[in-house]
C-alpha cells in the first residue's frame, strides 16, 4: 500500500516537532540487542571511523568508543544531539541534518551505518537515502531494519500513529539490484533475534564497496 506523497523537506521539519523533546529513550534489551553487538564488532573490525545516520541519543557510542573507532553522528532532531553531548560525544563530532543530503565529502568515513530509521522515510525516496550513505562510506555500509525484508520489491505499509511515521519493507531484490548498481557486494545476515520478547529480530545488511 502506498502512503501519500510528501515533500522532504516537510517531513523532516514535521519529524523535529513530533519527537519527543527529550529523546527517546532505550531500555537495555534495546540497548544491548545482539544486532548492535553483532554490527558493532563488524565495523570495528574494518574501521577508525564511523558515522550513525539517525543516530539519536548515539546509544551505541559507548560501544565504538571502547573498541577504538572514532564515532560520529548525524540526526535531524536538536534534542537528541544534545543528549549525546551530554554523553561525553564532543559537539564537533554530531550533526544536524537529513540522509538525503549528507554533508560530507565522498569516502569520509571508513563505515556508515543505519539502524532502524531507513524504515521511516518519505515514500520513494530510498534509493537517494541509501545512494547518500554509500557515497560518504569508504568501505562499507550496513543497514539495519527491524521491519522483516520480504522478497521481490520494496513495500510501503500502512502509516503508523504519526503522521509522517511509515513503515518501509524493503525487497531483497530491490536492495540487491541498487548495491549492484552502486557498485557494491552485499551480504544480508540471518535475522538477530532479541533478549526480550517486546523487541523484534533486527537484520543487517553489509555493503562493501569494490575498490
Amino acid at each position: 500500500m502506498s502512503s501519500p506523497p510528501v515533500e522532504s523537506a516537510t517531513y523532516f521539519e514535521q519529524w523535529q516537532k513530533l519527537v519527543p523533546s527529550g529523546g527517546f529513550m532505550h531500555d537495555a534489551a534495546h540497548v544491548n540487542h545482539p544486532a548492535r553487538i553483532t554490527y558493532t564488532k563488524l565495523i570495528a573490525d574494518v574501521s577508525k571511523t564511523v558515522l550513525d545516520v539517525g543516530c539519536g541519543i548515539s546509544v551505541d557510542h559507548p560501544r565504538f568508543r571502547d573498541a577504538g573507532v572514532e564515532y560520529f553522528g548525524l540526526d535531524v532532531t536538536p534534542a537528541y544531539l544534545k543528549i549525546g553531548q551530554l554523553t561525553g560525544i564532543p559537539k564537533d563530532h554530531l550533526f544536524l541534518g537529513n540522509v538525503l543530503s549528507l554533508p560530507f565529502p565522498d569516502s569520509y568515513f571508513d563505515s556508515v551505518y543505519s539502524n532502524g530509521m531507513l524504515e521511516h522515510l518519505p515514500p520513494d525516496t530510498w534509493k537517494q537515502a541509501i545512494r547518500e550513505m554509500f557515497r560518504v562510506c569508504r568501505k562499507q555500509a550496513l543497514l539495519i531494519f527491524f521491519i522483516p525484508l520480504v522478497k521481490g520489491s520494496t513495500i510501503y505499509l500502512p502509516q503508523a500513529a504519526w503522521p509522517i511515521f511509515w513503515g518501509h519493507a524493503y525487497g531483497e531484490d530491490d536492495l540487491r539490484i541498487f548495491f549492484s548498481q552502486l557498485g557494491a557486494t552485499v551480504k544480508i545476515l540471518e535475522p538477530i533475534n532479541s533478549l526480550a520478547a517486546h523487541y523484534p529480530p533486527e537484520t543487517i545488511i553489509v555493503a562493501k564497496k569494490n575498490i
